[in-house]
């Protein structure tokens, strides 16, 4: 249950959240219909790392599993840019994947059940 709210709810809304800030939260509407799309999209692209996360949290620890979903994530935002046919530099690609790996690898963390961790 906790994975599913993280990955599906509060991923999403973070993502939301800070293209909300870099734009310096205006309120226009265009912005806002960015925001929502974005906010769906990000839904997609979660679930599928979550299903990842999931599938792995059986077998595999945190410090190897985290770094796993993390490349599981870049790859997945790579294939939703080249699905949307929006991969027209290097750069785009490259910020993209590193923003979705760093997302997903939170996600992963943000939802381990860390009470039974020893450190």
């Amino acid at each position: 249950m906790q994975r599913a709210l993280v990955f599906l709810l509060l991923g999403p809304a973070l993502v939301v959240f800070v293209i909300w800030l870099a734009f310096r939260a205006p309120v226009a509407p265009v912005v806002a219909t960015i925001a929502m799309l974005l906010f769906l999209l990000i839904c997609l692209l979660s679930a599928m790392a979550g299903l990842v996360d999931g599938c792995l949290a059986r077998a595999v620890p945190i410090l190897v599993r985290a770094p796993l979903t993390a490349i599981a994530g870049s790859a997945l935002a790579f294939l939703f840019l080249s699905l949307l046919g929006m991969t027209s530099s290097p750069m785009e690609v490259k910020s993209f994947a590193i923003a979705g790996a760093l997302y997903i690898g939170l996600c992963s963390l943000l939802s381990h059940d860390w009470r039974g961790v020893k450190v």
